[in-house]
């Protein structure tokens, strides 16, 4: 069992609310609480970190998204790591195919990064301009 104890620190707990230490054992944090009174729970084992005025948020995780671009690629033809350009014909046909209320105006490639093709030499980009793409792709509007 490995327990250690980050105290002088400015623990961010919530909105306003802050204190300054955190002991963490195996893994988990098990108490968030001022410097004396965890200092005085730990016992001899327990490695101490002095964070010296820092600001420490226990438990983050990155939780920034952006929820209308991730459901904007539900909505897409998921063309990243292809490897030519039939296979990414492949994919936005049977996306289309599969998903025809959603080409109903034109489709849109799901990689937002330039694509280099050795086998053609060219760069082609992944987000099509809409006739184009409709057009190259045959998909015809009802």
């Amino acid at each position: 069992m490995s327990k250690t104890l980050l105290y002088n620190a400015k623990v961010y707990v919530e909105r306003g609310h802050f204190e300054e230490a955190v002991l963490v054992e195996d893994g988990i944090i098990r108490a968030v609480g001022g410097n004396k009174e965890l200092l005085a729970a730990a016992d001899a084992e327990t490695e101490k970190r002095d964070c010296e005025g820092r600001t420490l948020i226990p438990g983050l995780n990155d939780s920034h998204m952006h929820f209308m671009q991730f459901g904007e690629t539900r909505n897409q033809a998921m063309i990243e790591g292809v490897t030519s350009i039939d296979e990414m014909i492949r994919i936005c046909r049977e996306f289309a195919e599969t998903h025809p209320g959603h080409v109903k105006s034109g489709m849109h490639a799901g990689c937002r990064i330039v694509t280099t093709w050795t086998e053609s030499a060219r760069i082609i980009r992944s987000c099509w301009n809409v006739s184009a793409a409709t057009s190259f792709l045959s998909i015809r509007h009802c």
